[in-house]
C-alpha cells in the first residue's frame, strides 16, 4: 500500500461553546445529539457519567466541539473510553482525593491516571492506551478553547511505548473455518446477483383501487396495491415524500396496512437494497481480501476507486482516521475493485435519497426502524454483530469442534496476514506494506498471532543458506541463478571479498549510488542499507546490530529532532532487515553485538563516558550553571 499523509492541515472544530460545560439550558438532559449540516446523525447518552455533572458536561462539550471534523464512529468510541477515567475518579475519591472541578485536573492527576491504568490488570494494554488517548484528545481540545478556566497540563510522551509488542492480537481463523466463510459469502453474493439482475415481471393481479366509493376498502387488498404499482407507478420505487408531493397520497397512506412502504416493496421483490443483510457478504469479502482495518472500511466513500498513479490499473483509496485521515491505497486485489463496483450499483438509488452528510458513503442501507438512509457503522458499529450471527446460522459455519463460529470482522485482518504470509513465503516486509503498518514490530504481532513463527524465514534469510550451500559444495551456478548475478560475483559475495561495514555488496566497484565512480570502490558504506546492491545474510546481523547499538548511543549527544532526521531511517531499515530472519537468529545476533561488537562500531566505554560528560558540561554552560 502506498501511503500519503496530509502535512500541515488542521481542520478546526465547531466554534467553541462560551461555557466549558456547553449549553447551560440543555433540553436533551444527558443525551447529546450530534448534528451535521443541520441534520441529527447520532445521539450519545452520557447518563452513566452524570455522577460528576461538571466533568461530564465538560467532556460532552468537547465531543460536541470535535463533531464537525470527526466521524461519528470515533465520537462514540470517545464516549465509551471515558468510563475508565470515571473509575479512576472513584478510586481517587475513596483515597480522600475527590476530583469534581475541571481545574483540578492538572499534570499530577494525569500522571496518576496513567499509573493507575498501568496497574489495572482487568484491561489489556490496548484498552489502557485507548482510554489515555481519548482523555488526552478531549482535554487538549478543551485547553485549546478554555485555557482560562483549565489548568496547564504536560502530557507524558508516549507512556505506552511498548503497546504493540505487549498487545495480544486477535487470532486468525483456521483454514477449516476460512473455507466455510469463503463458500458462504460467494453463495450469498451469487444469490444477490441473480436477485438484482432479474427484471420485475408484471403479475396482472388486482384492480384499480382508485374510485369514488369504497376506495379505502380497495386499498386494503394487496393485489390492488400491486396493480397500482405496476400500472400507475410503472414498477418504479418511490420514496414516501415523493409519493405525497406528486399526487399519490392514497398509495403512500396504504403503507400502514402492510407495516410500512418498504415492506410493500420487499414483498413485491422489486427493492433489493432495503436491508443491511444484503451488504454483509460484500463487507465480509472485502475485509477478507483487503486486510483493511474496520474503521476505514466503515467510512469508505463512493469515489474510493481511483486510477493508480504509476500502474495501468485501478486501486482503492481508504482513509485512516488515527493518522489524521491519511490516505492509503489497496492495489493488491483487483477483486476488491469489483466488490466496490457491485455495492455502488446496489446502493445507487439510496445515494440519491440520502441526506448530504450520508450520501457520499459506500455501505448505504435503509434502516427498518428509523427514517432516512444510513451507512454501516454510522452510529454504532456493534449493530453489525447481529447480522453476522444470522449469517453464521444461515450457513451453519462451525469450527473443528462442531461449535458455531463467532464471526468477528477484526479477526479477518490477521487471517489475511496469515494467508499472505504463506503466499509470499514469509516476506514480513511485504506484509507490513499490505497491512499499512508504520513499524515492522506491529506486523510481527499479526504474524505470530496466526501461529506462523516457524515460517518467518523468507528470501533474505534464504541468502544466508546460500553460504551453507557453498560450504556443502553446491554448484556456484545454482546459487548465482537464485541471486540473479554472475558466478564470479557470487563467489566474491559469499567469500567475503565484497564485504562492507554493514553487509555484502553485489559489486563493490559498480555502485549505483549517485556520485560514486564506476571502477572505484564505493566509499559510502553508510548508505548500504538503502542501496539496491546490498546483500544481507544471517552472518551479517552481528555487524548491522553492532552499528544499531552504536548509533543508539548517539541519542544522548544529539537533539531528538536532529537524530531522527539523520539516523531515523537507519533504525527503521535495520528493524526491517531483522524482520526477515527467525527471531531466535536475531536474538542471538543481538547478544553477540552487545558482548562483542563488530570492530568498526566498538566504541570504548571510556570514550562514551568522556563524550557524555562533555555534553553535560556544554548543557550546563548553555544554561548558565557553573
Amino acid at each position: 500500500m502506498d501511503i500519503t499523509r496530509r502535512k500541515g492541515v488542521y481542520r478546526e472544530g465547531k466554534v467553541a461553546s462560551s461555557s466549558i460545560e456547553g449549553n447551560s439550558a440543555l433540553p436533551f438532559g444527558w443525551k447529546l445529539p450530534i448534528k451535521k449540516n443541520g441534520v441529527a446523525v447520532a445521539t450519545y447518552d452520557f447518563t452513566h457519567l452524570s455522577s460528576r455533572p461538571k466533568l461530564a458536561r465538560m467532556f460532552m462539550a468537547a465531543i460536541d466541539g470535535l463533531s464537525s471534523r470527526t466521524e461519528e464512529i470515533t465520537l462514540e468510541t470517545y464516549r465509551r473510553n471515558l468510563v475508565p477515567f470515571w473509575d479512576f475518579l472513584r478510586d481517587m475519591e475513596s483515597q480522600g482525593m475527590p476530583i469534581d472541578e475541571p481545574r483540578q485536573i492538572d499534570s499530577q492527576v494525569v500522571k496518576k491516571y496513567v499509573a493507575w491504568l498501568k496497574r489495572n490488570k482487568k484491561w489489556s494494554i490496548g484498552t489502557q492506551h485507548k482510554a489515555y488517548t481519548t482523555f488526552k484528545v478531549l482535554m487538549r481540545w478543551l485547553i485549546r478553547y478554555h485555557n482560562n478556566v483549565l489548568a496547564d497540563i504536560d502530557f507524558p510522551i508516549n507512556p505506552f511505548a511498548q503497546k504493540n509488542r505487549q498487545s495480544s492480537h486477535r487470532e486468525a481463523y483456521s483454514s477449516h473455518v476460512t473455507e466455510q466463510i469463503e463458500k458462504a459469502v460467494m453463495a450469498d453474493i451469487e444469490e444477490i446477483k441473480k436477485k438484482v439482475e432479474t427484471p420485475y415481471v408484471k403479475t396482472g393481479k388486482g384492480i384499480d383501487p382508485r374510485g369514488h366509493r369504497a376506495s379505502e376498502g380497495r386499498w386494503k387488498d394487496f393485489d390492488n396495491v400491486v396493480w397500482y404499482f405496476e400500472n400507475v407507478l410503472d414498477c418504479q420505487y418511490r420514496k414516501h415524500e415523493w409519493l405525497m408531493s406528486n399526487g399519490h397520497s392514497s398509495f403512500s397512506h396504504c403503507g400502514h396496512l402492510y407495516g410500512g412502504l418498504d415492506n410493500v416493496w420487499t414483498s413485491l421483490g422489486v427493492w433489493s437494497g432495503s436491508s443491511k443483510e444484503m451488504l454483509v457478504p460484500f463487507f465480509l469479502l472485502f475485509a477478507y481480501l483487503s486486510g483493511a482495518n474496520l474503521t476505514p472500511m466503515f467510512t469508505m466513500r463512493r469515489d474510493c476507486i481511483k486510477q493508480h498513479p504509476s500502474l495501468d490499473r485501478k486501486c482503492i483509496v481508504l482513509q485512516k482516521t488515527k493518522s489524521g485521515n491519511a490516505s492509503y491505497k489497496i492495489n493488491h486485489s483487483g477483486y476488491c475493485v469489483n466488490i466496490v463496483k457491485r455495492v455502488l450499483e446496489i446502493t445507487k438509488d439510496l445515494a440519491l435519497e440520502a441526506d448530504d452528510n450520508v450520501k457520499n458513503y459506500l455501505w448505504l442501507y435503509r434502516p427498518k426502524c428509523s427514517a432516512g438512509i444510513a451507512y454501516i457503522g454510522m452510529s454504532n458499529r456493534n449493530d453489525l454483530g447481529c447480522f453476522l450471527k444470522a449469517f453464521v446460522k444461515k450457513h451453519n459455519i462451525r469450527d473443528e469442534n462442531g461449535v458455531l463460529v463467532k464471526l468477528n470482522i477484526a479477526r479477518l485482518r490477521p487471517t489475511f496476514a496469515s494467508k499472505m504470509f504463506v503466499k509470499t513465503k514469509g516476506d514480513i516486509v511485504k506484509i507490513q506494506k499490505l497491512l499499512n503498518h508504520e513499524w515492522i514490530s506491529t506486523t510481527q504481532g499479526y504474524v505470530s498471532s496466526a501461529g506462523m513463527d516457524h515460517m518467518r524465514e523468507d528470501a533474505a534469510s534464504d541468502l544466508a543458506n546460500h553460504e551453507k550451500k557453498l560450504r556443502a559444495q553446491v554448484a556456484v551456478g545454482d546459487v548465482a541463478s537464485e541471486l540473479g548475478i554472475s558466478k564470479e560475483e557470487t563467489v566474491k559475495v559469499l567469500s567475503g571479498e565484497y564485504d562492507t561495514y554493514l553487509g555484502k555488496c553485489r559489486d563493490l566497484f559498480d555502485s549505483p549510488l549517485q556520485g560514486e565512480k564506476k571502477g572505484r570502490a564505493c566509499t559510502r558504506f553508510h548508505n548500504c542499507l538503502q542501496c539496491p546492491s546490498c546483500v544481507i545474510t544471517s552472518f551479517d546481523l552481528h555487524r548491522i546490530l553492532s552499528y544499531y547499538n552504536h548509533i543508539n548511543r548517539l541519542r544522548k549527544f544529539m537533539p531528538s529532532k536532529l537524530f531522527n532526521e539523520t539516523y531515523g531511517w537507519v533504525i527503521k531499515a535495520i528493524d526491517e532487515a531483522c524482520g526477515r530472519f527467525k527471531p531466535s537468529t536475531v536474538e542471538e545476533a543481538k547478544r553477540k553485538a552487545l558482548a562483542d561488537p563488530f570492530p568498526a562500531w566498538d566504541i570504548k566505554l571510556e570514550l562514551a563516558e568522556f563524550l557524555e560528560k562533555r555534553q553535560e558540561g556544554n548543557d550546563n554552560q548553555r544554561n548558565g550553571v557553573l
